[in-house]
């Protein structure tokens, strides 16, 4: 990392990071069991709930905690110097809707959110794991949907972006054998301004959003 990341993490990770250990309960986002997101408040009011998977350097997940103060974010990114850039964003701007952990997302759901928790997830430009061998290692994958029907509250939003033929065609795949659970949706997130997206851009490939709406059939 660099200096300044270096003195992001030690002066604002107490703030806005949030640690996982083997054996912690549930976080769960509907009662706050596991520390405020927004401490000056007295009621434990409804808000909704959105979680970034691999945010990067955090552009887009501090964008939309501006732009949608009535929501509160979570991000999880195993990258700490993106981490720490993160957090001087997040403190840049005061946001209190902001909070971020240092885990592995797969993990994240599976051990520490608790059951219809989540009102949003949205996964942006994800390593694509090209190559012979490889594609198993994609974040989006059938325990990636399996961990979201448990965690998303019905009516929960997905967004996948990428810019990879390859994947395009992967995430197409993988939400065909779940038709019954998850319907395509024409409703897009803010999806704002990031290093990736510009990247794309500048290299001439095509960016694919890519959104799902959690509707099992009821029986």
């Amino acid at each position: 990392m660099s200096e300044r990341q270096k003195r992001n993490m030690n002066e604002y990770w107490h703030t806005y990071g949030i640690e996982f250990h083997y054996g912690d309960e549930m976080y769960d986002f509907k009662n706050h069991e596991r520390g405020e997101i927004r401490e000056e408040t007295t009621t434990r009011t409804r808000r909704p709930r959105a979680l970034e998977l691999g945010f990067g350097l955090g552009e887009s997940m501090c964008a939309s905690a501006r732009a949608r103060p009535d929501v509160d974010f979570f991000g999880c990114e195993v990258h700490k110097p993106g981490i720490a850039t993160a957090l001087g964003t997040i403190a840049s701007y005061n946001l209190t809707n902001v909070r971020v952990a240092n885990i592995d997302a797969l993990w994240l759901l599976r051990d520490f959110i608790a059951n219809e928790s989540l009102d949003e997830c949205c996964v942006y430009f994800p390593d694509p794991w090209n190559g012979e061998n490889k594609a198993k290692r994609r974040l989006v994958n059938p325990l990636l949907i399996e961990l979201l029907q448990r965690t998303l509250v019905r009516g929960g939003r997905l967004n996948i972006t990428t810019d990879d033929d390859d994947y395009k065609r992967h995430i197409t795949e993988v939400f065909a054998a779940y038709s019954a659970t998850w319907r395509p949706s024409a409703e897009m997130f803010d999806r704002f301004d990031s290093k990736y997206a510009r990247k794309a851009i500048e290299e001439g490939r095509t960016i694919r959003d890519f959104a799902f709406i959690y509707d099992p059939v009821r029986t």
